[in-house]
């Protein structure tokens, strides 16, 4: 029986990411932890222009290892760290972006409220248009 695929987007994505998280924190090694475009390929439904743009994001091994390290350090964070994505429009063309965040509290602990006032790091980790069609890394 062929398990149904989701469709792809920035917030499945993120589900997917904060679930590897989870499961390296309760002691697993997934073999998704080392080819996390062959993750995208396989859980979610992706037209030609998606799998394009995820197999040459994959392409860039110093970024990729990069993601696979700020999964290792979410996972030894006990929750404190965590992927998020936002959409904003891009300074460049006032079209609306995605962004691929990884966002950890300043003081280390869980994430509160965000009217809290909890000081948050934030370091840009991939974008893609609004389709998720166009990928590179880094912020917009």
């Amino acid at each position: 029986m062929t398990e149904k695929k989701t469709r792809f987007g920035p917030s499945t994505l993120v589900i997917e990411l904060n679930d590897l998280t989870r499961r390296v924190a309760a002691g697993e090694y997934p073999d998704e932890l080392e080819n996390l475009a062959a993750l995208i390929e396989e859980r979610f439904k992706l037209t030609d222009d998606q799998q394009s743009g995820v197999r040459n994001l994959a392409s860039q091994k110093d970024q990729a290892s990069r993601l696979r390290e700020l999964v290792l350090d979410a996972a030894r964070s006990d929750g404190a760290t965590q992927f998020v994505v936002v959409q904003r429009p891009d300074r460049a063309n006032g079209r609306f972006v995605h962004e691929l965040r990884w966002e950890t509290p300043a003081n280390g602990s869980p994430p509160a409220r965000a009217d809290a006032g909890t000081q948050v790091h934030t370091i840009g980790i991939a974008h893609c248009d609004s389709d998720c069609r166009n990928w590179g890394w880094g912020k917009v």
